[in-house]
């Protein structure tokens, strides 16, 4: 049985969300890989992985390329959703150091996104 790889994209004013679904490995990492920059532009990408099932060395550099692709256009990335497989995956090469790990969208979100003025000046 042959598991597709989709991908759901959400662009929100200041980010774009990209949500794959299903297994990400040697056969549909090019997909995956071009998916995601198909979505790159100069606006800070998340990628939640909470729906997939397998993901393994080749889908990590495929998420490394859009990493340096966003860096390239002057913007970010964050990953959030990780499952223990994934996690394990990117702990092992140390992909952490390169790629922010965020338990949560909210906390990509604070992650990636520059705060406005307002923003800041609704702390004081």
């Amino acid at each position: 049985m042959d598991i597709a790889l989709e991908m759901a994209v959400i662009d929100c004013p200041r980010y774009a969300l990209a949500i794959p679904r299903g297994e990400i490995d040697a056969h549909t990492e090019p997909a995956f890989r071009r998916q995601l920059f198909d979505v790159i532009r100069a606006r800070p990408l998340i990628i939640d992985l909470t729906e997939v099932s397998f993901f393994d060395c080749t889908a990590l550099k495929a998420v490394i390329a859009a990493e340096r692709r966003c860096r390239d256009r002057g913007s970010a990335l964050a990953v959030t959703g990780l499952r223990a497989g994934a996690e394990q995956v990117f702990r092992l090469a140390r992909a952490g150091e390169i790629v922010p790990l965020c338990p949560t969208i909210q906390e990509a979100i604070w992650c990636v996104v520059p705060l406005s003025d307002e923003e800041i000046a609704s702390w004081s």
